[in-house]
């Protein structure tokens, strides 16, 4: 089992022209630059919560111990 590091992050959101929280935890390698980590949210998981393929989690997806 192999752990990542992923982030809560903000993306830009066109309906309220705004940053908002994103619906997925990323990993900073193979992000978009348009992407804001949030650096103190810094949260290791089991990389096989991620979406296979992807550098960020399920929508809806909260890390143990972030409830």
């Amino acid at each position: 089992m192999t752990t990542v590091t992923v982030y809560r992050v903000r993306v830009y959101d066109v309906q309220s022209d705004n940053r908002t929280f994103a619906p997925r935890w990323w990993r900073k390698e193979g992000a978009p630059t348009d992407v804001e980590f949030i650096e103190e949210s810094a949260t290791k998981i089991d990389d096989m919560d991620l979406v296979p393929g992807q550098p960020y989690t399920p929508e809806g997806y909260i890390p143990p111990g972030h409830q």
